[in-house]
């Protein structure tokens, strides 16, 4: 059947193989104009239904214009350079105004919802968090038509980035600043992500109902306790404390280690990384050597057994000792608190959860990807900005860890703990923020 004998019977199905590709592709654009063209008209009414609705809250509030009404309490006082948000744009427009018989404005809620700057806002971080780069920002914001397009403001390269940096330093503050008291917090991870040569550590916080958040973030290595102390002082500050339990889950970073036993002394658990500690010892073992230890290691440290578990990992260090005694050395350092959560009694699926810092490691592997297109790092705060904003888009893909339905368990364990290991008076002014 011929094309136009298609167009004739109005089978237009798969009109497109009919068509030579020229018409295809200029279909195409048409298609894309007309989208744009409909957008950009949205806009244009859009301005004027809100112009409709705020004259008409005025006429609500001191009557319609020109209208002679006794005892009126204000008059129309013609219109008044503002800004607006449509889409994600800010345009520049004059909107009607009235003023009561003393002088003053009278507000216009209608104009308070549209004159917002949250929604344009959002818009921005959105389209920054997705991947968009500032140089490209403006080629996707919404169209508004040639006439609009004049009043628009805010939306150069260097306009979006002043944008980005202010949502982004109110990103950080939020993370830096939330009231840690009501999370209701049973488990806190905290690990070191390195973007462009510089450290920075962070705390990720597990609440009793198995929701992450996170907690803060500061410039510096987890090798450095100094570091990691003044991230457990400020958390402490904001309401962190291990009087009903509290569980850590870490790395084999030695200062970690160290900076957390000198703020919570012995009322905390702490749990160190299975995987860490599965990478470093078989880091000392030649390549045919590491797939027979790792799997002995993987058996040893997910064994609901603590006991049958050290039993495995003790075995593997007395075969390495003679020909890597290294490697050996290695899996003796903390191997104690390789099953915190085992001596727990954790059902095995929490303990999957627990006994390693994939939680945290899979948020830094969101910033890692939200950072690597930024080519020139200008500043650390320019760094820590941009690791704030990776955080906040990988909190958005938070899940719930898997087995928080056992979590009442854990933290009634860890209660108990934090009881029977309540520090002395003396003990007690050694941790952080006290006197």
């Amino acid at each position: 059947m011929l094309a136009k004998d298609k167009l004739k019977s109005g089978d237009i199905s798969d009109i497109s193989k009919y068509l030579d590709q020229e018409l295809v592709i200029n279909l195409a654009s048409l298609s894309k104009t007309l989208h744009e063209a409909l957008l950009a008209m949205a806009v244009t009414v859009g301005l004027d239904v809100m112009n409709m609705m705020m004259e008409k809250e005025i006429e609500g509030k001191i009557g319609p214009k020109g209208a002679q009404i006794k005892d009126r309490v204000g008059n129309w006082y013609g219109t008044t350079g503002a800004k607006v948000t449509l889409g994600s744009r800010r345009l520049k427009i004059f909107r009607p105004s009235a003023r009561s018989k003393d002088g003053y404005e009278i507000p216009i809620e209608t104009w308070k919802t549209f004159s917002s700057k949250d929604i344009a806002e959002q818009v921005v971080l959105e389209k920054l968090l997705a991947g968009v780069s500032t140089r490209k920002m403006t080629k996707t914001l919404d169209p508004v038509g040639s006439e609009v397009e004049n009043s628009t403001i805010g939306s150069s390269k260097s306009s979006i980035s002043r944008e980005f940096v202010k949502l982004t330093e109110s990103a950080i503050q939020d993370i830096m600043n939330q009231d840690i008291e009501k999370l209701n917090i049973a488990i806190i991870m905290i690990d070191g992500i390195e973007v462009a040569k510089s450290s920075v550590v962070c705390a990720l916080q597990i609440t009793e109902n198995g929701t992450k958040v996170p907690l803060g973030l500061v410039m510096g290595d987890t090798e450095n306790k100094t570091v990691v102390k003044d991230l457990l002082s400020n958390l402490v500050q904001r309401g962190l404390s291990c009087d009903n339990g509290l569980l850590a889950v870490i790395d084999g970073a030695k200062a970690l280690h160290s900076a957390i036993i000198s703020v919570f002394l012995d009322q905390i658990k702490i749990q160190r990384c299975t995987i860490h500690k599965r990478r470093n010892v078989t880091d000392y073992l030649p390549k045919d050597k590491r797939p027979i230890v790792d799997k002995k290691l993987k058996l040893a440290f997910s064994n609901t057994d603590p006991v049958d578990g050290l039993k495995i990992a003790n075995q593997v260090i007395n075969d390495l000792k003679k020909d890597h005694p290294d490697a050996a050395k290695s899996l003796e350092e903390g191997l104690d608190e390789m099953f915190t959560v085992a001596k727990l009694k954790m059902p095995s699926i929490l303990l999957k959860s627990l006994n390693n810092t994939n939680s945290i490691e899979s948020m830094f592997s969101t910033v890692r990807d939200f950072t690597k297109n930024v080519k020139n790092w200008s500043s650390g705060d320019m760094k820590k900005r941009w690791i704030a904003a990776g955080v906040i888009t990988a909190e958005r893909s938070f899940i719930r860890i898997k087995g928080y339905q056992h979590m009442p368990i854990l933290i009634a364990k860890l209660k108990e703990h934090a009881v029977n290991n309540l520090p002395t008076l003396f003990d007690s002014k050694q941790q952080v923020g006290v006197a």
